[in-house]
């Protein structure tokens, strides 16, 4: 009980505080308005509008740019405050006027006024504070029989005072009651949505219970049930002879093995070759027919000049002299 009441007493001092910086952020912003209204009050170089009357209430237009406080015009929005009622013309769209109680920064999409103001929730949270102190503190000072008493009391005490005991019986008879009463009760019918893929029980047959949510139905076994084998008896058996294979056979196989690999592969490298020397031969052929060999016979050998005779130029002579005179 005690901790129930200091959870209470801490209860209310965080209340009390919240309270307090509620009305200091009043009184903050009551001064903040204030000051606006001072700063607002020249309006050289605003337009103006001469429809309004006195009476009228008219919200202020306050741009992110402008020279107000700096909790004012956090955000890029403009902002509106009021409302502000209007009371006596002084000029020309020029009136005196004086903030509301209910001065509040509401937007262009919500510009009303709240419901309660900031006073009147202070008085509230106080008022509800203080009337859970007074039920605490006479809580505190009845000495009474509680549930959570009753609970963490040992049975030989609970035996020895007839009040209590009583108490307890009457808490346990209540709870069977309400447990028995709660089993009893029959399931309340509901609609419920049948799928159309499950097919429709027709007439006349009972259908099985339906298995709670979280129980798990017994799988079906995978395996066909078999008899159980019948027992054999062993009778002794001779084992087989040893049949010895002869080296000679072993070797002959391996070199069967191996002469057919080494066949198949010395067929493979044949026909590698053949392509490869068709390949040769007809780059040969393009290539002679494009560059002709010069012939292979052998030049005749120099022959020597026969030398003059002797006889025949001399007979020769005159009679070249004799024709070459006139």
């Amino acid at each position: 009980m005690q901790k129930i009441l200091n959870n209470l007493i801490e209860d209310n001092k965080d209340q009390r505080k919240i309270l307090n910086n509620l009305i200091e952020d009043s009184k903050d912003q009551r001064k903040i308005l204030e000051n606006l209204i001072e700063d607002f009050a020249d309006l050289r170089g605003h337009q103006t509008c001469t429809t309004y009357k006195t009476g009228d209430e008219v919200y202020y237009k306050a741009h992110h740019l402008s020279k107000a406080p700096a909790k004012f015009h956090t955000g890029f929005a403009p902002k509106w405050w009021g409302p502000v009622s209007l009371q006596k013309r002084v000029g020309k769209g020029v009136f005196h006027s004086s903030y509301h109680v209910k001065f509040t920064l509401v937007s262009d999409m919500d510009q009303r006024t709240p419901e309660n103001t900031p006073l009147e929730q202070v008085a509230k949270l106080l008022g509800i504070s203080q009337q859970l102190l007074r039920t605490a503190s006479t809580v505190a000072s009845s000495p009474a029989t509680t549930v959570a008493r009753v609970r963490w009391m040992p049975l030989e005490q609970l035996k020895r005072d007839p009040v209590l005991w009583a108490a307890y019986t009457r808490g346990w008879e209540g709870h069977m009651a309400a447990g028995r009463r709660a089993t009893d009760e029959p399931p309340a019918k509901t609609n419920q949505y049948r799928s159309p893929r499950r097919p429709a029980q027709p007439a006349g047959m009972t259908r099985p219970p339906p298995l709670p949510l979280m129980a798990k139905p017994i799988p079906w076994p995978t395996e066909t049930v078999q008899p159980a084998p019948r027992r054999r008896t062993r009778t002794p058996s001779t084992p087989p002879a040893p049949t010895t294979r002869s080296t000679a056979a072993a070797t002959a196989a391996a070199a069967v093995l191996f002469n057919a690999r080494k066949c198949h592969n010395q067929t493979r490298n044949q026909l590698s070759r053949a392509a490869k020397r068709a390949a040769d031969v007809k780059k040969s052929r393009k290539f002679r027919l494009e560059n002709p060999t010069p012939p292979t016979t052998p030049p005749p050998p120099p022959t020597t000049p026969p030398a003059p005779d002797t006889q025949t130029q001399e007979v020769a002579t005159p009679s070249d002299t004799e024709a070459a005179a006139p």
